[in-house]
C-alpha cells in the first residue's frame, strides 16, 4: 500500500462526503484488512474486516462529516491479519 492523499474538497458543515480508500493484496495468500478509525469526523466510514484474495483489491468507504468550520487532516490506520 502506498501513501496517498484523499481530498474531500469543500464540504458543507454537517453534510456527508464520501471517498474510497483502496488496498491491493500483492501477496500470494488472502489477507484480512480492517480500518482503525477513531476520528469523529470519519465515524460513518466502513470499518468491517474485508478479506482480500491474492492479486485482488478492496475499497473502504471513508465518509467525512464535520460539525465545525476549518481544515481537516489525519492519517488512516489499518490492520492486516490483526497486526498494524
Amino acid at each position: 500500500v502506498s501513501s496517498n492523499s484523499i481530498n474531500f474538497g469543500d464540504v458543507y458543515i454537517k453534510s456527508k462526503e464520501s471517498r474510497y480508500f483502496w488496498i491491493k493484496n500483492g501477496t500470494k495468500k488472502a489477507i484480512s484488512v480492517c480500518l482503525k478509525i477513531s476520528n469523529p469526523e470519519l465515524s460513518g466510514s466502513y470499518k468491517k474486516n474485508q478479506v482480500i484474495h491474492s492479486g485482488a483489491e478492496a475499497g473502504f468507504e471513508l465518509a467525512f462529516c464535520k460539525d465545525t468550520l476549518g481544515d481537516f487532516k489525519t492519517s488512516i490506520k489499518y490492520e492486516i491479519n490483526g497486526q498494524h
